[in-house]
């Protein structure tokens, strides 16, 4: 019950703190406005996941790496 509440007291803190952040930001150096997630720490961030996107200009060369054409 007390993670609830702090967690309550962070979402209501955060709001205030990308309000704040927001009205005083420069929009030529930032873009994007802030969030609330920007500034809670109770959120739990997804990691990013960094790939190879398969398309027609590296499939040649995967199948090389791999031993040809296959089946």
């Amino acid at each position: 019950m007390a993670h609830s509440k702090c967690r309550h007291d962070w979402n209501l803190q955060s709001s205030m703190l990308a309000m704040t952040a927001n009205c005083h930001r420069d929009p030529k150096e930032r873009k994007q406005p802030y969030t609330p997630a920007d500034f809670n720490p109770m959120v739990e961030s997804k990691p990013q996941r960094d790939g190879v996107r398969i398309c027609k200009a590296n499939r040649s060369a995967l199948r090389a790496l791999f031993g040809g054409n296959k089946k």
